[in-house]
């Protein structure tokens, strides 16, 4: 059984298994809980991204959006693993990869073999010390505004992707 927007109050111990306790106070019992909290993804603090949501501009980045993204100028903001993986799996789709890294490289937040991967692919391009700073559209995403080393410059996107980690919903 499945249940759905039901919050979950307690969890305790019955012999064996366990007892998750719901906010409508039912009781249920079962070896095994799995819970699938979800997270908050952090967000840019740039203005008029969150308008685009959904019009160019995703918090993640899954393999079913790259199939979406065939021929585009893909940009992804991160410096991570997922942001790398992102990078690799965009990269087999579009027709620009670009990743923005706030920090100054990537070896101090992406595993090397994941950073070895991402420098071979011909459509790729890094850039460090970029931050997005602005946003241009019409009823979706045209060109970001990316601040890097005192000057800021307008990039034509299709889609930016933004993989700068999550806060599980643990509360």
């Amino acid at each position: 059984e499945v249940l759905l927007a039901r919050r979950l109050v307690d969890v305790t111990r019955d012999g064996p298994g366990y007892v998750a306790h719901l906010s409508d106070g039912i009781a249920l019992r079962s070896r095994a809980i799995l819970l699938a909290s979800g997270v908050d993804w952090r967000r840019l603090e740039v203005p008029g991204i969150d308008e685009l949501l959904g019009s160019g501009v995703y918090y993640g980045a899954g393999p079913s959006e790259a199939v979406t993204c065939s021929g585009c100028r893909v940009f992804i903001v991160g410096g991570g693993n997922s942001a790398g993986q992102a990078v690799i799996r965009f990269s087999r789709y579009a027709a620009q990869v670009t990743l923005l890294v706030r920090g100054h490289s990537l070896e101090a937040s992406m595993s090397q073999y994941l950073i070895s991967q991402v420098m071979a692919l011909g459509n790729v391009e890094v850039r460090t010390n970029a931050q997005v700073v602005g946003v241009e559209s019409d009823v979706r995403l045209r060109a970001l505004m990316v601040s890097s080393g005192g000057t800021v410059a307008r990039l034509s996107a299709d889609a930016l992707f933004v993989c700068i980690g999550g806060v599980p919903r643990t509360q």
